[in-house]
This record gives structure tokens, sequence and C-alpha cells, in this order.
């Protein structure tokens, strides 16, 4: 009866100390100040107008189809078609039965977003003290790759908030001189939420527990580990599964990318996070200014170490240097593994929190005031010139909306519109409803598996197949595509179609949009 009482007690005392660290957290919010609110509202009118006006890409178009059909459906799509872990589209699922819109859909990003905004300037207090954690919330506020994630509807967003809230949780409940119980507690179930949401996440539990050995906080440390243990036995279950994903991802990897190679391209999303130069062919001049800003600071930071290194070797600056690095090692360790092309820009979303940081923390402990706001000057010129040429044509790539619009216009009734390929088809298909049907070339989607060898067109017949699926006479039909003929080392073979259309059309119409093309094509007569 004893036991049993202090069992309750313990549960009650573990219950309170996490309801108290909930309200400090909140009182660390409110802290903040007016500036934080401001800055949030600040980056919800650009997200919410964006999400509400942009057309959806295909990868969005599976979002919103893995999420169509209640949890379960879900549940298995994510994991063997999307090929992901599956906590985010189970959320998803369940946010959309309130509202089945693209808007909504996107509505949820936008919020993770804005509550990253919150978790920045919490972090901020904790690891840069003594300056406003408002510049920090503005680096992320204000930041295109925030704002992109915030427009997408797929799990970056998500991952996002949650790297932030894993390195605050980890602040409190291991690298404080007075750990937190409540925080430790959050963080491993932060660290199971993250792990069935982007197993990219699990970079930074490997590179938080180097930190702890690296510190010598081996206390904290043997906590931490035991505390993995129960976050890897909730995770075993999917162990099987990653396998499967995995061997489906690299299958169409035919060139392994070398160490060097992949330590490139991870460098270059660093830069980029500090000082955003996309899209790159707009912003050549700031590419070259960017180039200089760098090595002036790599002079700066090499002859600040040399004057006074021990300034800089505080346990906050190992701790976000040995983040930064850990993670960086195992991208490249996962580049090696998946090809170049899984590790796109998108890809490295567990690297933004850190890298910002580190950089903030650079600049704020190195340097005074004045050149704190130079630097943020100069982040504003950069991130600001990004988000306009990003956003300016006010579309996404391929323009589907527009497409729709242009076909439900100018169509008649018999003239089936030709989609290259089936991901383009199904994109269309959340804006077409016009008179006719939407074919995919070479072949409808399939969604046991995902297999991008199905968008392959092997040659004319696979055409002819497609047209023959759909009655009438066929004597003008209309044709969809978009400027993709080649993913990772699969190529789409579009000099098949192009030879096709040659060869038994006359174009009559031809329209073209952002990355997209719709033309009208009338048969010829034949010979």
């Amino acid at each position: 009866m004893l036991e049993s009482q202090s069992s309750v007690n313990n549960e009650s005392s573990l219950f309170s100390r996490v309801l108290d660290l909930s309200r400090s957290f909140a009182r660390t919010i409110n802290a903040s100040g007016a500036i934080i609110y401001f800055l949030i509202a600040l980056n919800l009118s650009i997200t919410v107008p964006l999400s509400y006006i942009l057309s959806i890409i295909t990868d969005e178009a599976f979002s919103l189809h893995t999420t169509s059909k209640g949890i379960g459906y879900a549940f298995n799509q994510a994991l063997y078609f999307e090929l992901q872990a599956p906590l985010y589209f189970i959320l998803l699922n369940i946010w959309r039965e309130a509202n089945g819109s693209i808007f909504f859909a996107r509505l949820f990003s936008v919020l993770c977003i804005a509550a990253t905004v919150k978790v920045a300037a919490c972090l901020s207090q904790r690891l840069v003290k003594g300056v406003h954690p408002g510049w920090f919330a503005a680096v992320v506020a204000l930041h295109p790759y925030t704002i992109w994630a915030a427009t997408e509807i797929r799990l970056y967003a998500l991952g996002i908030l949650l790297s932030s809230l894993l390195l605050l949780f980890f602040y409190d409940g291991f690298f404080t001189d007075k750990p937190r119980r409540g925080a430790q507690v959050i963080y491993f179930v932060l660290s199971v939420a993250a792990l069935y949401t982007q197993y990219y996440l699990g970079f930074l539990l490997v590179a938080n527990a180097a930190a702890l050995l690296i510190l010598r906080r081996w206390r904290a440390a043997f906590i931490y580990m035991l505390g993995m243990v129960g976050v890897g036995l909730c995770f075993a279950p999917m162990l099987l599964v990653i396998l499967g994903q995995v061997t489906t991802h690299t299958q169409t990897v035919t060139n392994a990318v070398s160490a060097m190679k992949g330590l490139s391209v991870i460098f270059w999303h660093i830069k980029e996070y500090i000082l955003p130069v996309t899209p790159l062919e707009k912003m050549e001049t700031l590419e070259v200014l960017r180039r200089w800003i760098f090595r002036l600071a790599y002079v700066a930071i090499i002859i600040a170490l040399l004057k006074n290194y021990r300034r800089f070797l505080t346990a906050t600056n190992i701790l976000v240097v040995t983040t930064l690095s850990i993670t960086v090692l195992l991208y490249v360790a996962a580049v090696r593994l998946t090809g170049e092309a899984m590790l796109q820009y998108r890809h490295s979303f567990v690297l933004f929190i850190p890298t910002a940081l580190l950089a903030f923390t650079l600049v704020a402990k190195a340097a005074g005031g004045k050149v704190r706001a130079a630097w943020m000057l100069i982040f504003l010129l950069f991130s600001l010139t990004s988000l306009y040429f990003t956003f300016n044509p006010m579309t996404k790539m391929g323009s589907w909306d527009k497409v729709a619009q242009y076909v439900m216009a100018s169509e008649k009734p018999g003239q089936p519109v030709l989609v290259f390929h089936a991901g383009n088809a199904l994109t269309l298909s959340y804006y077409y409803t016009g008179k006719n049907v939407l074919v995919p070339v070479p072949r409808e989607n399939r969604f046991d598996t995902f297999d991008i060898k199905d968008y392959v067109l092997k040659d004319e017949q696979e055409i002819e197949d497609a047209i023959a699926r759909v009655p009438g006479d066929h004597r003008e039909i209309w044709l969809v595509t978009d400027g993709i003929c080649r993913f990772m080392d699969v190529d789409y073979n579009c000099q098949v179609l192009d030879g096709f259309v040659e060869k038994h059309y006359d174009i009559e119409q031809s329209q073209t949009f952002y990355n997209s093309q719709v033309r009208l094509l009338r048969r010829k007569p034949n010979p």
C-alpha cells in the first residue's frame, strides 16, 4: 500500500514539474515582449496570403490525396506510398477533418512556422543572453526558407518546429546547471514524435548526446542515454519499414556521391540559411556579394579566435557548434547512401535552426550593437530580395491552377486532356472541373506504392494506349506537360512524346505557363 502511495506521489510530482515547466515556458514567451508578437503577425501577414494564392505542386497533391480518406489510409500511404514516417500525415488528416480545402491544409504549416518564431525567441534568451530575443526571432520570421515551408502542404514546417523544440527542451532538461525533470520528459516525448515525423530529425538526437559527452556532463549523459533506450523501443516497430523505404528510394541511384561532394552540397545549404540567394539565376550580383561577405567573415572569425579563443569556448557555443557539426556529418553520410537528388535544399531542414543559431551567436557575441544592426540589414537585403524573386510569379512550378483555367476556357467536349506524367495529372485534377477527361500518360497513378519509373515513357504505343482509354475519334486533344524530363537518375523520355506529336499532330494552339505548357493538337490526315 505504501509503495502504491509512493508511486502516486511520484507521478503527481512529475506532473507538477511538467506543469510548472509549461508555465515557465509561457512566461518566457510573454517576457519576450510585444516585438515577438509583432514579428509573428508580420510572418503571418506574408504566409497566410501566399498560402491562399499559390497553386499546389505534385508533392502537395500527394499529401492531399494521402490525407483524404481517414487515419488508417493516411498511415498506410505515408509508409508505402510517400515512403515517409507517418505522424505528419496523421496530424494533417485530423486537421483536414475540419475543412478539406487546399488553403486550410496549408494553414497547418503556417501555424507551425508561427509557433517556431515563438520558440526561436525562447532559444535566443537561453543561448544568447544579453541580446534581445527579437533579433533572432526576426531572422526566423522573415527567412525565405521558413516562409516557403509555411506555404507547403508537406512536413517541413512541422519538422522545423520540432527541431527548435528539441533544442529548447534539451537545454532545459540536460544542459542547465539545474536540469528540469519535466523538460526531460517532454524532450523524450518530442524525440519519439520527431522520429515518427521525419527520420533526419534523429540526427539532432545523436548530436545532443555528443554535446553532453564533449562537455563531460556525465550524469546528464547517463539520463539522456537511458531515455534514448525508451525512445528507441518506441521507434523499433518502424525499423523494418525504414529498410524497405530506403531500398525503394535508392534503387534509382546509380552513382554514389563522394563525401567531399556531399559536404559541398551541405555547405551550400548552410550558406543559404545564413544569407539566401535563391533563385540564383536572378540574384547573381548578390551571390558575388555573398562570397565576399563570407570571405571577410572567415578572416574576422580567425582573427578573433587567435586573439582570444577562450572567449568563444563557452558551454553554449560548444553546444551549438557540436549540434551543427554532428548533424552535418550525418547528412553527408545520408548523401552517400541516397544520392544528391534526395538531399535537395528542402530536405536539410534539420540544419536550419542550428545554422541560424550559430551565425546569430557569432554576430551577437563577437560584435557590438552597431555591427549586429548592420548584419541584420544585410540579412534583410538578401532575404527580402530572395522572397521577391521566389514568390513574384505568385504561383508555384507548373501553375496548375492557371493551366486548368486556360483549358476550361478554351476546350470543347470530346477533347481529352492528356497530361504527362501521372503526378501532374493528379495535381491538375485539384483545379480542373471541365468538360473532358484527364488522361495521365503513360499510365494512371498507382497509390499502392511509389515508383518513379512509372513516369517513364517507353514508346509511342503507350501514348496511343492512353488515348484509347477515352471513347471518341480523338481528332483533337489537349496536351499538358511540364519542363521536367529527368529526376535523379531516371529519364522520363520526353523525346518520345515530342516525336509522337511531331509525327501525328499539328499544333493548333499553344500557351506557356510557369514551367508548364498547354497545347491543342489536331490529328494530321492519314497519308
